[in-house]
């Protein structure tokens, strides 16, 4: 087999710019994963995350629109395709990764449905953690041990530890 003719499994999360619009931002990534097909690929996954806010600026964006595709495509032409994406001013910043073969994508609407049965869970459970009481344990350092000392003898030891250092 040769070496151009493989096709890998890849997944492609994009951030575009929140000036496209929500209506704009989906006709952007049906144009991209019209490209995709046009280019060999099939696309298995397709999420449209909507708007979200950013953890940090990107371009000076705070916002942006997430898409998500999971697709097989020939090695060969990868690098055209990553061209195009960085030549395309709504792509602000995308991550394209390489998929195991039995990997499945488990974003967006199903991330939300996974959370909400989470807390829905936990609220049917209510089970909470009985407050145990513990004991106040002191344990005191050298310096808050009671000395039996005087304060001549204090003075003493002082006085002798630092003739010692002096000498």
């Amino acid at each position: 087999m040769d070496n151009e003719s493989i096709s890998k499994k890849y997944e492609i999360m994009m951030l575009l710019s929140p000036e496209l619009g929500e209506d704009q931002a989906k006709k952007e990534s049906e144009k991209i994963e019209k490209e995709i097909t046009e280019l060999g690929g099939a696309v298995s996954f397709n999420d449209f995350w909507g708007k979200k806010r950013l953890a940090y600026p990107v371009r000076k964006f705070t916002e942006g629109y997430y898409q998500v595709f999971l697709f097989t495509f020939p090695s060969e032409n990868l690098k055209g395709f990553e061209k195009n994406l960085k030549l395309n001013k709504g792509v602000l910043r995308y991550l394209l990764t390489v998929t195991p073969k039995d990997y499945t994508s488990i974003y967006g609407s199903q991330v939300a449905i996974n959370e909400e049965q989470y807390w829905a869970d936990r609220k049917k459970k209510k089970v909470r953690e009985p407050m145990v009481a513990r004991k106040k344990v002191f344990v005191p350092t050298e310096m808050e041990h009671e000395s039996k000392d005087t304060v001549e003898e204090r003075a003493k030891k002082l006085d002798k530890i630092l003739s010692d250092e002096i000498l």
